[in-house]
């Protein structure tokens, strides 16, 4: 609002705008799956100007207020949960205001299917391991008889030999 101010030195009355501190910065943000990216979208008043600046990991991403929104779109994050800021710098009618969040980034669902065809007795047997999995990395391990076996990435065929 515009109040009337009195200087103290000459006397004079000043129109001056005051910025206002009373109303709402709002988000949303989802949780998602990896591989998937994550928004947070941001309203403020709809005449409000300026700059909105994300925080999160360390990094900041600074986004200017269009007809009183802003949104962020993250891209390639690892699993695991995210906490940021968003902080308005604020215009000549509407103050500065920090809010906080979290969003969680899940992991992949993964499914391990191991295929063995039926073989006469003492012939070569194959084993056919595959990870349906988004970008998937480290070894797939299983035991038979007692004996481990390693293979990388999303498909491997273990040679066993006779069984």
């Amino acid at each position: 609002g515009t109040y009337l101010l009195t200087s103290l030195n000459t006397g004079n009355t000043l129109a001056r705008g005051i910025r206002d501190g009373n109303y709402d910065m709002n988000f949303s943000v989802e949780d998602v799956v990896y591989g998937q990216d994550v928004i947070i979208n941001v309203t403020l008043p709809n005449n409000a100007n300026g700059y909105v600046t994300l925080l999160i990991n360390d990094s900041y991403i600074t986004k200017t207020v269009k007809e009183g929104k802003v949104s962020f779109n993250l891209t390639e994050l690892n699993a695991g949960n995210y906490d940021f800021s968003l902080n308005y710098d604020g215009d000549d009618v509407y103050a500065s205001m920090v809010v906080y969040g979290s969003f969680n980034v899940k992991k992949y669902p993964s499914q391990l299917d191991v295929y063995v065809a039926d073989v006469p007795y003492l012939s070569d047997v194959e084993v056919l391991v595959t990870l349906d999995a988004l970008n998937p990395s480290g070894n797939v391990t299983y035991y038979l008889n007692g004996k481990k076996y390693i293979g990388e990435h999303k498909s491997e065929i273990f040679d066993e030999g006779r069984i």
